[in-house]
């Protein structure tokens, strides 16, 4: 069989392979008391027995920080945060963290930029094993800017920093950033506030070599106003879902889909996803599962 397959049997003593999970339910014998609501495991003897005492491990990364994101570099299997200094000014900064066991450890931050920046969002490109890291720079009259770092043991570098729209971008939602791993290309959603704060998305291009990004031309997604964006990538069907909360039709929760082409992105027709008004709250977000499924929580209105 292939990577990610089972052994399925018809009943009859004949295996062969399957791709797709089995759908269903399953009786164990219980160990002990089970309440519902309870976690559980597998036992040795074939039962199931509540897990209790497991706690992941925590540890701090920076004093005051805000606007936090992170994002997993699958090459050095690190984790790495990106976030708002708010005892530096408000400057961006990013720290690698190791995983051991339940616990986690941090290397030391480094600022990515060097004056106020808001709303973080971030993907690791792992064509080019680089993180990408999307911001409102504030000190630069708010416009949507990138910075592409390299992972190195405990510690992260970065190169120059990037403008990829010289519009203001909104100052209440995070820019949304994903990788499209078919294509080998980072896309960067956001609400321009400098045009109706519709959502626009534009593709670019990680060069590993100087920790640079280029970018081609950003595209409407909508010409409407939104708010609360948040994008991931659908590697079944290689394609870009972006979630948003359109202002223009009583903030109901939409999606579009997009399709990457070269340094260019398209997109479908925008579809209510909830036909209800969504509130701000943390604004939608957008994971993709499996099987071309994507997940979207909202925080729902009336």
């Amino acid at each position: 069989g292939s990577t990610g397959q089972f052994l399925q049997t018809n009943g009859s003593g004949v295996l062969s392979f399957a791709s797709v999970a089995p759908s269903g339910t399953s009786n164990f014998v219980a160990s002990g008391a089970i309440s519902s609501g309870n976690v559980v495991g597998l036992n040795t003897d074939g039962t199931v027995s509540v897990i209790s005492g497991y706690v992941g491990g925590t540890g701090d990364f920076g004093d005051n920080a805000g606007e936090i994101t992170s994002t997993f570099d699958s090459t050095n299997n690190k984790i790495i945060i990106a976030y708002q200094n708010r005892s530096d000014a408000n400057k961006g900064y990013a720290v690698v963290g190791t995983i051991s066991g339940t616990s986690i450890s941090f290397g030391t931050p480094v600022a990515f930029n060097s004056t106020d920046i808001e709303h973080t969002g971030m993907s690791y490109d792992s064509n080019s094993e680089r993180v990408v890291i999307g911001y409102r720079d504030n000190g630069n009259a708010s416009r949507g800017t990138a910075v592409v770092g390299s992972v190195s043991g405990t510690a992260i570098s970065f190169g120059t920093p990037v403008v990829f729209t010289t519009n203001s971008t909104d100052g209440s939602i995070p820019i949304a950033v994903t990788f499209d791993s078919s294509n080998n290309k980072i896309v960067i959603a956001w609400s321009d506030r400098s045009a109706s704060n519709n959502p626009k998305a534009i593709v670019g291009t990680v060069n590993p070599a100087n920790n640079s990004i280029s970018f081609g031309t950003e595209t409407v997604i909508a010409s409407v106003s939104s708010n609360s964006l948040s994008a991931a990538f659908d590697s079944t069907n290689n394609k870009i879902v972006v979630a948003y909360k359109d202002g223009s039709n009583t903030q109901r929760g939409t999606a579009a889909v997009g399709a990457v082409s070269g340094t260019s992105i398209s997109f479908g027709t925008p579809v209510v996803f909830v036909d209800q008004g969504i509130t701000t709250g943390d604004g939608t977000r957008c994971v993709f599962v499996a099987q071309g499924r994507v997940f979207i929580t909202f925080v729902g209105g009336a």
